[in-house]
């Protein structure tokens, strides 16, 4: 049986991959292209909030929110995870 570090290690190497292949130009992806990759997975949201927000707070990873919220859609929306006040719709490696 795997151990909590190994669980950790392991989402954090789903994670960090997923979004250096996701990656643009300004080496931000949108929340919405992460969650389709980890739905890809099966890994349910509460998984996933819960091991982002582990991630940020230990700094493997930046979330933000969209500062032209205008080009948010839906799905952008339904993406997001909550930080604090913030809903934050974009994801970067430090």
């Amino acid at each position: 049986m795997a151990t909590t570090d190994q669980i950790e290690a392991r989402w954090n190497k789903i994670v960090t991959d997923a979004v250096t292949n996701l990656r643009n130009t300004t080496g931000w992806v949108a929340m919405v292209d992460l969650r389709r990759v980890l739905d890809a997975r099966t890994l349910n949201r509460d998984t996933q909030d819960q091991n982002l927000k582990r991630m940020s707070r230990t700094r493997l990873i930046d979330l933000a929110p969209e500062s032209n919220r205008k080009t948010l859609t839906d799905a952008d929306h339904a993406a997001a995870i909550r930080i604090g006040d913030d809903d934050c719709h974009i994801i970067a490696l430090p």
